[in-house]
């Protein structure tokens, strides 16, 4: 809809400049802007239009530099990325990068692609790139931890969560992260007090911290209150989340059912059975399932 919306806006311009004297000089400036905004902040196929329609026309153009150039290529690679299109992605990362090798950006997203498909070594170089353009930046250490997390390379994403944390203090969603990292490796104890700050900081209305917090109160014998709060988690994440869950009980065996997204009776009780064993029930699973 919003292409044809763009599109239609573009004809009147056209249209009007036809027209009216004075103004045909315009339509061309004017579509070129318009194009370069859809490039830059739309997503999904009609950025990928738009992108190509830019990098199309930058023969005819004097005016454009190579940073410029990069950014269109940069921007479609992640309007592929984001329909999951990652061999065009990456190819148009690399253009990126080939026409300005100095932007944190290019490898910082050309990165999280690698991830995506698995390819943790190729993120892991990109993430050390972006970290070197960018040192200040904490979603690159963020980003690079998580890399390692889901290597199953536990201990060393710790440093970096870290670093971030002296940066950003109270960020809700790496405190998380280093609870989740420190419970998946059976520090519980370690993990409680970034577990409670980034239940503070996000005012208990994320799920992921929620939920979080429920895997470490199983760990420590704290069954009820678990339950107690897998179900918060549930209310706040909605059918998505409890679906994950209930997959995530079949897997223990402790559900016969299919997921229907509905946190009921029976998925309490086999919550509840988990919490008390002590099943770590996403522990170990959340990595399969982002590798899938």
């Amino acid at each position: 809809m919003w292409k044809f919306l763009i599109t239609a806006v573009l004809l009147a311009v056209v249209t009007a400049g036809a027209i009216l004297a004075g103004q045909q000089m315009q339509a061309g400036p004017q579509a070129t802007q318009m194009t370069e905004m859809s490039c830059s902040y739309r997503s999904g196929l009609a950025q990928v239009e738009a992108c190509t329609t830019l990098i199309e026309g930058s023969a005819d153009r004097e005016d454009l530099d190579d940073e410029t150039l990069a950014t269109y290529y940069l921007n479609r690679a992640n309007g592929h990325a984001s329909i999951r299109d990652y061999d065009s992605a990456l190819a148009d990362y690399d253009e990126a990068i080939r026409y300005y090798p100095d932007e944190f950006l290019n490898y910082y997203n050309r990165a999280r692609v690698f991830r995506m498909i698995g390819d943790y070594d190729a993120a892991l170089e990109d993430h050390a790139r972006a970290i070197a353009q960018d040192e200040e930046e904490p979603a690159a250490y963020t980003q690079r931890a998580q890399t390692l997390y889901l290597a199953k390379r536990y201990e060393e994403s710790l440093p970096d969560l870290e670093t971030a944390l002296e940066m950003e203090p109270d960020n809700a969603a790496t405190l998380n992260s280093m609870a989740w990292t420190l419970v998946t490796l059976k520090r519980a104890e370690d993990a409680l007090p970034y577990a409670e700050r980034a239940l503070e900081n996000d005012n208990e209305e994320a799920s992921g911290s929620l939920d979080t917090y429920a895997h470490i109160l199983a760990e420590l014998g704290r069954s009820d209150e678990a339950v107690d709060y897998f179900e918060k988690a549930a209310r706040v994440g909605g059918n998505g989340y409890v679906r994950q869950i209930q997959n995530a009980l079949i897997h223990h065996g402790l559900l016969d059912a299919v997921p229907t997204g509905v946190f009921d009776l029976a998925t309490r009780e086999a919550v509840r059975a988990c919490a008390q064993s002590n099943c770590r029930l996403l522990i170990g699973i959340d990595v399969e399932m982002a590798e899938q």
